[in-house]
Parts: structure tokens; C-alpha cells; sequence
């Protein structure tokens, strides 16, 4: 692999192709703060934008955003066998982002559920562990049933589909008579018989209009659930209430004032009640849903086929509307919304039921509530009360059925079959939340690393209905920061820079919209860059520098550690940047064949983004040995008990170190250069041999091995005292050994 040097500061541009392909996939970050000026991009025509040193002030005026949802835990419960296509798993984790831009924390449950019993111990144990405050079932899961006996003269005996038993976290539920259906509904000490979640159902498993199968309906439901949320299915902010003949005396203000329920949710509003022949099935079909409205509030008898409404006095004489009527009509059902007051109409256990026609044959339906047995919401200004602050159409069923002062006697009959259809997290309000833009990073790819400190970001304008008038956005090292109208910049581009670098680390870059009615997203999306401008920590494990060797190859250990972007390869070079001996990603290598001499030897490692840092170090290869002259003793000389030892060396590579010098096997001195000699003490009379060794820097050495007498002390005034000494000694010995013979031989 090729390397390009610069010989004057021993940089290096390339350390290999891999090393330029982690420069294709660098990132960047920013920061905020009095120091660093942020440049707004102006975008023109085609997107693009210039620079313009301006910071844009927060607008003085800024309302707060009416959205109700905010940190709460939703749940989506998907039915196994649906989970396993494709199509569905892409629209459902939409409507699943789609919470999430909306402010919820979500569940998502995709396991097979075999009971009812099962399903709802799943909906307790979110409820308890995660505070969930509603659930959709999208698919054909598991429903509870409940029986009630009949009331004399008001309600046959029912055995309906109840999916109060699920919203119920803390009730009893009694199957007296174990045929697999409840019919009796009471709590402990403690506990309540309210709901305390609300439940939604999103499934057309009994649907054949339409020659969708349930998968199909299912996704062109949440696609179209998508395209409400971001105003692309939105209806003119009225309602209609559409009340027929028998409901008059609680539509005209004799009992009740069933239009004003809508007051706070819908002031404007078309109330249909008066004359009673104002309401029929041709003024229904033909006319109403063909009309601007949003909500429609709906009183029509249905009765035991839930698949038809049935027009004037106890549903009969002015006419029949049925699913298939209403599927066919051309642009119609025109609604988002709708709650039935039509008894058995939500049943989606049966075939084709009014509420599921409505919510899938309506190009723009979201939510359908009703029921699915007699009976029908009383006393809902609580409904709609929720309604319009903005809560949920599942939280609005909650607080209406909180707000009933007993379950007992006919309100059994008339709520107990209470059913969502759709998404029970709508709200009438569609633009009450902002969508989060999408940033990304042309010059710093998401969550990759770059030595560009100064980076530019840009992000999406989501879909608004009313319109993107800017966004907030922050430049930190929190990886969950919100902007608010606050705490954030404001900026009407999409897209900033920052003028001034920011410091090696992680940094997030959070933006939310703000739309032209003054809501907020309370949804950021995060964006993570990364700078690294520092190369990699290098450390030399060994030589240690300026090594002498001995031998004509150095073994090289290093360390490079790189805490961000990471440690990328070494290069080394042998003298000249021209004569690389090394690339790659070890940090260990051997360089052979060194000829006798000083040579320059440098270290350079680089980190994935190019960053480097060097050392540079001597070595010194010594392959002859030091040449030794013993100047004194000579050899197998006599000499006093104190011996002088001197002696040259000639060393021209790393130059003479020391001398031991070894007596009889012994070491009597160590001598360091410059030194030549020594003098060695106490020696025993007799003979010795010395070693003299000389080393150099590299650890070569030389030696002399030679032989020398040391003569006995002389006795005073008796020089030669020791020579008769001696000689009477050796005679002594040849006595004994005499004596020895003559036993042996004896």
C-alpha cells in the first residue's frame, strides 16, 4: 500500500485505501452558546441554501401548544399471523412512529395471545409496570363476552361481544355458569368497576364489502390513519347530529339537549332533529354523507341485523340505509368521525356491522365508537367535553364512563357493548401536535466520526395543515434534549451551520417544528455528529530510544489507543519518509537486515479519520565485537596479593561501556567507562585465573582469560624465609604418602 510523505513535517496523507474510505463516511455536531455564532442557510428555489451570518431572534410571541398526549405509554397489540407480512409490519410501525412524533411512549406486542384471559393479564401487567393508558388491538385477537337477562318491557336477554372486561384493570368478572361467558361484574375492597385503560379495535375480519382481505383493510386503514394525522384526509371543524324520530324529546330540549353535548367540541355544528321527517334514509344517503363534516352524531335504530339503519318512529316507515348502500355511494362515508347511537351497530363480531362499514368504506373515516349491543351513549357531554380539550378518542370513552354515578340496573343494558373501532388515539383535533422534522448531515453522516469540526446540518419540513413557520432547535452533549420555545434557536430555514469548532466528543443536534397556529412538536428527533480532531494516543513499548543492538534487526512494540473515532493503522518509516517498512494495523512488528550504524526510525498511526500522531527514535546496530589489550599483569606472571589490572579498548561503533573483570570464576570489579583499570586486593597466595570481559553499548563483548601467581607474604628480616617453608612442607607430604603406600602393599 502506497503512503504519501511530506518530508519536511513527516505527515501522512494516505495510510491506505481503507483509511480513505472511513474519510467518505465522516460526522459532525454543534453548539450553542455565546461563543459560537450559528449561521441559518436561506433556502431558494431548488433547495439549496446560502450563507448568511444573521441570528434570528425567538419570535415574542409564542402560544402554548394545545396537545393533550405527552409521556404517557401506549400499547400495540399486533395479531401473530399478521405480523409476518411485510406490508403490515411497515404500516403498523408508521402509525407506531407516529405516536411516538405525537409525544407516547410505545409498546409493541407481536407474540401469539391464545384467550382473552391471557390478552387482558398482558393489558395488567403494562398498565401496572408501564402506566398504560390505552391499547390497539389491530387484528383478530381474543374478546370477551358478557350476558345480561332481559329487562321486562326495555331489553330482550343479550349475550354480547364487551370490551369494557379488557379497559377494566382491577374488576371482578364472574363466569357463574362456566359456559366460557361472563355475566356478572362487580370489585373488591380497593377496587372499582371503571374502566382504567382505554381499548380500540383496528380489524375486518367479518368485513366482505369492499373484496379486501383483513391484512389489506388493515394497512389501507393505518395508511389512511398516517394521512389524517398529517392533514391529508381532514374535514371542515364542524359536526352533524343526525337524530331520528323516537330521540326527538331528547333532541329538542323536552328531556335532554343531546345536540349540546357538542358544545365545547364542535360550535359549529348542523343539528338534524326537527321537523321528525327531516331525518330519512334518502336524506341520510344521498344527502348528509355527501357533506363538510368532521363529526357526525348519529341516532338511528338499527336493531338485530347491525348491518342496516332503520328510519322513523321505532324504525320504521321512512326508510332502511344498509352497509352495502353506504359502501357503494360514490365519495361517501364523508366523515372522520363517528358515534352511533344505534343499537348492535358496532358489532364487528357480525358480518359487515355499520360501525365496521363506516370506518372502511369511508375514504377518510378514523374513529368509529358505538356499540354492540341495545343501548348507545346517554349523558355524554363528558364524551365530547374530552373531546374538545383535546384528548383522545379512546381517553374521551375513559373520562365518559368515570363520569357515570352507577353501573347498576339499566346502564348495563345501555354501555356495557361500548367498542372503538379504529384508532383510539385520534383527536379531533388533528393539528393539535407538529410532526418532527428529519435532520441529516451532508457533511457528517449520522453517527460516524469526522475531523471536521465545523459541520452543517439540514433537515425535513414535515407535513403540516396549516403550515411550518419554523423550528427550534439545540446544539448539546444530551442525547434526549427537547427544544422548546425557550430553550431553543428559532429559525425559519431548514437547516443551519455553526461558524465556530466545536470540541473532540459526541454531540446531538435536536430540532421540533413549530406550525403556523402556534402548536409545537413535543417530539425532537436527535442527531447524533461526532468530532475527532486528535489523532491517537502513541506510546513506545519497545526499544527504548536510542536502542543499541547488537544484532541486525529491532523488534518494535507500540501502543495507539484511540477513545473516539478509533485507532486506524500504523505506518513506519526506516530512515527516510521514502522507505516505508510498514503499514497495517498491528502494533507490533520486526525490522531485519539493519546495517551497522545509526538509523532514523518513525512511528505514525493514524485514527479512522485520518488524525495522526508520530514518534521518531534512534537506533543504534553494533555487529562487531570491542577489540582488548591487556596491558597488566602479563600472563603467568607472579605477582604481590594486590594486583594492578590495566588495559585498552578500541570500540568504534557504540563505544566501550564497561569491564568485569573475574578472578578464579569470581567477579571481583565492575569498571564503567572511561576507566581502564583497577586494582583487585586479598588474593590468596597461589595461582588464579582472570577473566577480563569488556562489553559496549550494544552488548558485545571481548575477553581475555589469563593465569598469574600471587607469592606468599614475606616473613620480616627473612626474605626467603618461605622458599624453606615450602620445601619442608613438600617433604612432609612425600612422608605421608610413603607411609600410605607400604600399608596398602603390606
Amino acid at each position: 500500500m502506497t503512503i504519501l510523505k511530506n518530508n519536511k513535517n513527516l505527515s501522512i496523507s494516505i495510510l491506505f485505501a481503507l483509511f480513505a474510505l472511513s474519510l467518505c463516511t465522516t460526522s459532525y455536531s454543534f453548539k450553542n452558546n455565546s461563543n459560537t455564532l450559528i449561521l441559518h442557510p436561506t433556502i431558494n428555489s431548488n433547495d439549496s441554501f446560502e450563507i448568511k451570518g444573521v441570528v434570528e431572534p425567538i419570535p415574542a410571541y409564542d402560544p402554548t401548544p394545545p396537545y393533550y398526549s405527552l409521556n404517557e405509554t401506549v400499547v400495540l397489540i399486533i395479531e401473530n399471523s399478521l405480523w409476518g407480512i411485510s406490508a403490515v409490519q411497515t404500516a403498523v410501525n408508521q402509525y407506531e412512529q407516529d405516536l411516538k412524533d405525537t409525544g407516547y411512549t410505545t409498546i409493541k406486542h407481536t407474540n401469539s395471545i391464545s384467550t382473552v384471559q391471557n390478552l387482558k393479564s398482558l393489558l395488567q401487567s403494562w398498565y401496572t409496570n408501564n402506566n398504560s393508558i390505552g391499547a390497539v388491538l389491530i387484528g383478530n385477537l381474543p374478546y370477551a363476552q358478557y350476558y345480561h337477562p332481559a329487562v321486562l318491557g326495555t331489553f330482550n336477554a343479550e349475550t354480547f361481544t364487551c370490551d369494557l372486561y379488557l379497559m377494566d384493570m382491577d374488576g371482578n368478572w364472574w363466569d357463574l355458569n362456566t359456559d366460557g361467558v361472563y355475566d356478572k361484574h362487580n370489585a373488591s375492597t380497593g377496587a372499582d368497576i371503571y374502566p382504567e385503560i382505554y381499548v380500540g379495535r383496528i380489524d375486518a375480519t367479518n368485513r366482505g364489502l369492499g373484496g379486501q382481505t383483513n391484512s389489506q383493510n388493515i394497512i389501507t386503514l393505518l395508511n389512511r390513519i398516517h394521512s389524517y394525522r398529517i392533514g391529508g384526509v381532514s374535514r371542515t371543524h364542524r359536526a352533524i347530529t343526525y337524530i331520528d324520530d323516537d330521540w326527538q324529546a331528547w333532541a329538542n330540549g323536552t328531556y335532554d339537549n343531546w345536540p349540546g353535548w357538542l358544545d365545547n367540541a364542535y360550535s359549529t355544528r348542523t343539528d338534524v332533529h326537527t321537523p321528525t321527517t327531516a331525518t330519512t334514509a334518502n336524506d341520510w344517503l344521498n344527502t348528509r354523507l355527501l357533506q363538510d363534516y368532521e363529526f357526525a352524531h348519529l341516532c338511528v335504530h338499527s336493531g338485530v341485523n347491525p348491518g342496516q339503519h332503520y328510519f322513523g318512529p321505532r324504525g320504521s316507515g321512512e326508510g332502511t340505509v344498509s352497509s352495502s348502500q353506504i359502501h357503494t355511494k360514490i365519495n361517501a362515508p364523508a366523515f372522520n368521525f363517528y358515534n352511533l347511537f344505534c343499537c348492535h351497530g358496532a358489532d364487528w363480531s357480525t358480518w359487515d356491522c355499520l360501525a365496521t362499514t363506516y370506518l372502511y368504506s369511508g375514504s377518510r373515516s378514523i374513529s368509529v365508537l358505538g356499540s354492540t349491543k341495545t343501548g348507545g351513549m346517554t349523558d355524554g357531554t363528558t364524551f365530547y367535553d374530552s373531546l374538545g380539550n383535546n384528548m383522545t378518542f379512546g381517553k374521551a370513552l375513559h373520562d365518559w364512563y368515570q363520569s357515570m354515578t352507577t353501573y347498576s340496573g339499566n346502564y348495563v343494558e345501555w354501555f356495557y357493548g361500548m367498542s372503538i373501532l379504529g384508532d383510539p388515539f385520534s383527536t379531533i383535533h388533528f393539528d393539535c401536535t407538529v410532526l418532527t422534522p428529519k435532520i441529516f448531515s451532508f457533511t457528517h453522516p449520522s453517527s460516524s466520526w469526522s475531523a471536521n469540526a465545523l459541520p452543517s446540518f439540514n433537515w425535513t419540513k414535515p407535513s403540516d395543515v396549516n403550515g411550518i413557520a419554523g423550528y427550534y432547535y439545540i446544539i448539546d452533549q444530551n442525547p434526549t434534549t427537547i427544544p422548546t420555545s425557550s430553550t431553543g434557536i428559532f429559525t425559519k430555514y431548514t437547516g443551519a451551520l455553526v461558524s465556530s469548532s466545536l470540541s473532540d466528543g459526541s454531540w446531538y443536534v435536536h430540532v421540533v417544528a413549530k406550525d403556523n397556529v402556534g402548536n409545537i412538536g413535543n417530539a425532537a428527533d436527535h442527531y447524533q455528529v461526532n468530532i475527532d480532531t486528535t489523532g491517537p494516543v502513541l506510546s513506545l513499548t519497545s526499544p527504548v530510544p536510542y536502542y543499541n543492538s547488537s544484532i541486525n534487526s529491532i523488534s518494535l512494540i507500540w501502543s495507539a489507543t484511540d477513545s473516539l473515532s478509533g485507532y486506524g493503522g500504523t505506518a513506519i518509516w526506516l530512515d527516510s519518509p521514502s522507505n516505508n517498512v510498514y503499514s497495517g494495523t498491528l502494533q507490533n512488528t520486526i525490522i531485519s537486515s539493519l546495517t551497522e550504524g545509526i538509523h532514523v526510525i518513525n512511528i505514525t498511526v493514524l485514527d479512522y479519520v485520518m488524525n495522526i500522531n508520530s514518534l521518531q527514535f534512534l537506533v543504534h546496530i553494533d555487529l562487531t565485537n570491542p577489540m582488548l589489550n591487556l596491558l597488566s599483569p602479563l600472563n603467568q606472571s607472579n605477582t604481590k596479593s594486590v594486583v594492578q589490572f590495566n588495559w585498552n579498548v578500541m570500540e568504534g561503533e557504540t563505544g566501550y561501556k564497561y569491564t568485569e573483570i573475574f578472578i578464579d570464576n569470581i567477579l571481583k570489579s565492575t569498571v564503567n567507562a572511561p576507566l581502564m583499570s583497577t586494582t583487585i586486593s586479598n588474593l590468596n597466595p597461589g595461582q588464579h585465573t582472570a577473566n577480563i570481559t569488556v562489553y559496549d553499548w550494544s552488548g558485545r563483548s571481548n575477553s581475555i582469560i589469563m593465569t598469574f601467581t600471587v607469592e606468599p607474604p614475606a616473613i620480616p628480616g627473612y626474605p626467603d624465609l618461605f622458599i624453606t617453608i615450602s620445601v619442608l612442607t613438600m617433604i612432609g607430604i612425600t612422608l605421608v604418602w610413603r607411609k600410605r603406600f607400604r600399608f596398602l602393599f603390606k
